[in-house]
């Protein structure tokens, strides 16, 4: 018997990393396995299928190269949570585990201070640090994991309620956005969407990334911004969650060869995003944008608007993943925090107050909402509504 010692290779995560790496077509990883040789079999025939087709034929995001992006290229964070992974190699896991270290990264977000002094209980998300519920007075604090009911279920409870009978503000800023503009704008994501692609400026729709197999790539929002006879030519915004942001951005250049007289720009690093939902949200939005009517109907569902608060501009879509009535604000990040004090400082008589992840995951589920990554996958067989 010969024994051959080696190093133990280590993603921050403790996951290996596994498929294209974004931003250098042709180069394809299979390093971090812990574990070696083992897994060799299994991932070369998943590499293979992946390489010859075009597209993964199995679901292992939690794998994939690109959960990390420029954020993550920072020594002392791999350091950090290399470290961490390896100590907590042999610990049980729980539901909605986080871990603390390598945190908070350079990516945090804009309003992460403002929010920490409100009372949030931060979860990571590729780098940025997300809302997932607040502590109020009377509250257990602190992250207490639990295989039973957490010291969080009261709070989240507390905010679905907030968001369901009055307004509730969430920061939104971990969104991926993306523009693609162009001539043939419209024909490209035609091309690599399922769904009927919005001609009309102003208008929004929900849209899938599908694989030649028929499965669920992505799904995201597509607005048409501007139309080819405005001056900038035809526009698109486009929006997913911000752990599917170099994922999809990957599958929208795998595609862009099909359709060239296009440019896909990754907005994200610059752009932030406000949520506000509720039954008195439009009444919290004509004080935030005097003058302008946000009534259902002068308001329709998935439509879209160019406004301007303090010479800002600002994108607002009439669209909520809480199902209930709402808006989403976009705005440059360096403008988000004075955005958000408007925002409680305008509704403080209408009751608004914070609401995380945990109570918007909540109440998607409860209005039939599917969420790419949980009910859709790539290796289900969807019938997506």
């Amino acid at each position: 018997m010969r024994t051959v010692a080696g190093p133990i290779t280590y993603a921050p995560d403790g996951l290996p990393m596994v498929g294209p790496k974004p931003g250098y077509p042709g180069m394809w990883l299979a390093v971090g396995f812990g574990y070696g040789i083992i897994h060799g079999g299994g991932i070369g025939r998943y590499l293979a299928q992946w390489m010859k087709n075009g597209y993964p034929p199995y679901d292992l995001t939690e794998a994939d190269p690109a959960r990390y992006g420029s954020w993550a290229d920072d020594t002392q964070y791999v350091m950090n949570k290399a470290r961490e992974s390896y100590g907590m190699n042999n610990s049980y896991g729980y539901v909605k585990e986080e871990r603390k270290g390598g945190r908070p990264t350079q990516r945090a977000g804009p309003l992460y201070s403002a929010l920490k002094e409100r009372g949030a209980q931060f979860g990571f998300k590729v780098g940025f640090e997300v809302p997932l519920w607040f502590e109020r007075p009377g509250d257990e604090s602190g992250y207490k994991p639990s295989f039973h009911r957490t010291n969080w279920f009261n709070p989240v409870g507390r905010e679905s309620k907030l968001v369901r009978e009055a307004v509730g503000v969430m920061d939104l800023s971990s969104f991926a956005t993306f523009k693609v503009a162009g001539p043939d704008a419209h024909t490209f994501l035609s091309y690599v969407f399922a769904n009927k692609i919005p001609k009309a400026k102003g208008r929004s729709c929900l849209a899938h990334m599908l694989m030649p197999n028929g499965r669920v790539m992505s799904e995201m929002t597509v607005t048409c911004t501007a139309t080819e006879g405005d001056s900038g030519g035809a526009e698109y915004m486009l929006t997913t969650g911000g752990g599917s942001e170099l994922h999809d951005v990957r599958w929208l250049e795998q595609h862009h060869h099909c359709v060239p007289c296009v440019t896909i720009e990754n907005t994200t690093e610059r752009m932030g995003c406000l949520g506000v939902a509720g039954p008195k949200s439009p009444q919290l939005m004509e004080r935030l944008f005097p003058g302008v009517d946000f009534s259902r109907g002068s308001w329709p569902l998935m439509s879209h608007r160019h406004l301007e608060l303090n010479g800002v501009e600002l994108d607002v879509m009439r669209l909520s993943y809480t199902g209930e009535l709402g808006w989403e604000i976009h705005c440059p990040k360096s403008d988000v925090q004075s955005l958000y004090c408007s925002i409680h400082a305008l509704g403080k008589d209408l009751g608004v107050d914070d609401f995380g992840m945990y109570a918007m995951n909540s109440l998607r589920m409860e209005k039939g909402f599917r969420a790419w990554g949980a009910e859709v996958r790539l290796h289900n067989d969807n019938v997506v509504g």
